[in-house]
């Protein structure tokens, strides 16, 4: 069993890969040679020439990098090549710091979306708080930072009265 697994990977047609995250991909069956590679992903190891073995191509799926499915291709020169493809994970990651406190009548929360799909992010008070403050929107494109914050205008205690639009 466990020659069969390295032959069922050879035999994939598609790899998964999550943002971040390096792929390893063989060709088998290429003449011996010089080489040609294409692809739509940065490679980090591309091979010159094959022996007439497996050859091994790594490429890099950038932590931004827009999920889909991208193909790399190698052959010999002047020859036709070999594909795969590569299938790039949707990863929606938000990091987010919040304080334990509104600090001089002022609410900041500071946020950056880690994934690799635009974000919208809606910002309100959880429920059963003693804090009011009207609800806020932010758009996060991938690895771009954003800042929510109120003021003491817009937070106010419940029950003590509305926050000023």
């Amino acid at each position: 069993m466990k020659r069969l697994f390295p032959v069922l990977f050879l035999l994939s047609p598609a790899l998964g890969a999550k943002p971040g995250e390096v792929a390893i991909l063989p060709f088998p069956g290429l003449p011996p040679g010089a080489l040609e590679v294409a692809s739509d992903l940065p490679l980090l190891l591309a091979p010159q020439a094959s022996d007439g073995g497996v050859v091994l191509v790594a490429v890099e799926v950038p932590p931004r990098f827009p999920p889909g499915s991208y193909r790399v291709c190698l052959g010999p020169v002047g020859g036709e090549a070999l594909c795969r493809e590569v299938t790039v994970e949707a990863l929606a990651k938000l990091r987010a710091k919040v304080p334990g406190e509104a600090v001089g009548g002022s609410l900041r929360l500071a946020l950056k979306n880690e994934g690799n799909l635009p974000l919208r992010v809606w910002l309100s008070p959880a429920e059963g708080s003693e804090v009011f403050f009207p609800p806020l929107a932010l758009s996060l494109l991938p690895g771009e930072e954003g800042e929510g914050e109120r003021g003491k205008e817009h937070l106010a205690p419940l029950g003590r009265g509305k926050p000023h639009p």
